[in-house]
C-alpha cells in the first residue's frame, strides 16, 4: 500500500534542514549568485523533483522511502521560501542541476530519510544517460565476461549495471561518491568516467591486458606522431558522431582494434579526456597511453582507408603502395627501400593519403 502524502510531514530535523541550506549558501557564494534569485529557482526545482514518481519502485518499503524523500524535498523547498519577490535574474540551468545533485548526494551520505530512493533519483532519474554513455564502449566485453546479461538496448544494459555502480560508489564509507567536486563541473562527466573505470575493472583479465613491455621502448620518431595524430585533424562537423558509431564492435574500427585501443580512442576522441586522465584510469604512465594511442590511430587510418578508398580513384598509384606498406607496420625508411623511393617521397605520398581520407570523411 502506498504511504499517504502526509505520512511524513517533516522527515528532516531542523539541524538537517539548516545543514542543507548552509551547503546551498556556500555554493551560491562560490558562484557569486544572488541568494534571493537562487532560492526561488532552487525551490521550484525541488518542488518539481519531489513530484516525480518512478515506476520502477514497486515494493512497500520503496514506496515508503519515496514518500519520505518527497516530503523531505518539499520541506527543504518550503525552507527556501522568500516573502520578498526575487529580482528577475535567471540562474544557469547547469548550476541548478549541480545543486540538485549536491543535495541528493548529501541526502545519501548523511542517510537522511529516504536516502535509498535518493540513490535511485541521483543515479537513474537524473543520470541514466550518462551511465549508458559510459558503458557504451564496454557493453560487448561486459556481456562476454558474464558481468552483464544481454539486453535489447543500451539503457537496459545500464539498468543492469546500476547495482555494480551503486556498490562501487557506496563502498568504504562512500569514498568514491565523495570524490565528485561540484566546483569543478557537473556530475554527469564525472560519473561517465567512474562508469568507464568500473566497467574496465570488471572485465579485466590476463587475456585482455595489453602487455606493458611492448609499449615501454624509446620515443617514437616524429613521423610516427605526425602520422598518427593526423587522424585528429579529421575533425569537421559531425566526425565525433561518426567516430562514436565506428568504435562499436560491429563497426569498422571495432573489428580493427583490441579492447584497450578502443577504450583509449573512445576516452580521447569521444569523451575528450587528456592523456593524463586516461593514464590515471588505466593505471599506466602517460607515455604508455600516448604510444598505445598512436598505435591505435595508425590502425584507424588503415581500417578507414581499406574500407573507403579505391585504388583506381587515386591520383598517383604509388599512394596505394605506400599506404599498404605503412599498414604492414613498416617505417618510411623501409618503405623507401622496398619501393625504390626517397624517404621524402614516402612522406609526401603519406601526407597526400591523409588529405584524401580527410576529404572522404569530411567533404
Amino acid at each position: 500500500m502506498r504511504a499517504p502524502a502526509n505520512a511524513f510531514p517533516n522527515p528532516l530535523r531542523p539541524d538537517q534542514v539548516e545543514e542543507l541550506l548552509d551547503l546551498i549558501r556556500r555554493l551560491a557564494d562560490k558562484w557569486e549568485i544572488p541568494w534571493s534569485s537562487l532560492r526561488k529557482a532552487l525551490r521550484e526545482a525541488l518542488m518539481e523533483l519531489s513530484q516525480r514518481n518512478p515506476g520502477a519502485l514497486s515494493s512497500d518499503r520503496d514506496r515508503e522511502d519515496l514518500a519520505s524523500l518527497q516530503a523531505g524535498l518539499r520541506q527543504l523547498a518550503e525552507a527556501l521560501a522568500d516573502p520578498l519577490p526575487a529580482p528577475p535574474e535567471p540562474i544557469p540551468s547547469e548550476r541548478l542541476d549541480i545543486l540538485l545533485d549536491v543535495l541528493l548526494r548529501r541526502w545519501i551520505l548523511e542517510r537522511y530519510p529516504g536516502w535509498k530512493v535518493a540513490c535511485f533519483f541521483l543515479l537513474w532519474e537524473r543520470h541514466s544517460q550518462d551511465i549508458a554513455r559510459g558503458l557504451r564502449p564496454f557493453r560487448h566485453s561486459l556481456i562476454e565476461a558474464n558481468v552483464l546479461e544481454p539486453q535489447e538496448g543500451l539503457l537496459d544494459l545500464a539498468a543492469d549495471f546500476l547495482g555494480h555502480l551503486l556498490a562501487h560508489l557506496l563502498e568504504r564509507d562512500e569514498a568514491r561518491l565523495r570524490q565528485w567536486d561540484p566546483l569543478k563541473g557537473p556530475m554527469g562527466p564525472w560519473l561517465r568516467r567512474v562508469v568507464w573505470q568500473l566497467a574496465r575493472d570488471l572485465i579485466r583479465s590476463p587475456r585482455r591486458e595489453v602487455p606493458l613491455e611492448e609499449d615501454e621502448g624509446g620515443e617514437e620518431p616524429p613521423w610516427e606522431e605526425r602520422f598518427g595524430e593526423d587522424f585528429s585533424t579529421l575533425t569537421g562537423k559531425g566526425l565525433r558522431d561518426r567516430l562514436e558509431r565506428a568504435l562499436d564492435l560491429e563497426g569498422i574500427l571495432g573489428r580493427a582494434l583490441n579492447d584497450e585501443e578502443r577504450y583509449i580512442l573512445w576516452a580521447a576522441y569521444v569523451e575528450g579526456w587528456t592523456d593524463e586522465e586516461i593514464a590515471e584510469a588505466l593505471k599506466v604512465r602517460r607515455e604508455t597511453v600516448n604510444r598505445r594511442k598512436q598505435r591505435a590511430l595508425r590502425k584507424v587510418f588503415c581500417a578507414l582507408w581499406q574500407e573507403t578508398i579505391r585504388e583506381e580513384e587515386l591520383p598517383d598509384s604509388r599512394i596505394a603502395s605506400v599506404v599498404s606498406e605503412r599498414c604492414a607496420d613498416r617505417s618510411p625508411e623501409e618503405i623507401a627501400q622496398r619501393l625504390g623511393l626517397s624517404v621524402e617521397e614516402v612522406g609526401t605520398l603519406l601526407e597526400e593519403a591523409r588529405r584524401i581520407l580527410r576529404r572522404r570523411w569530411d567533404p
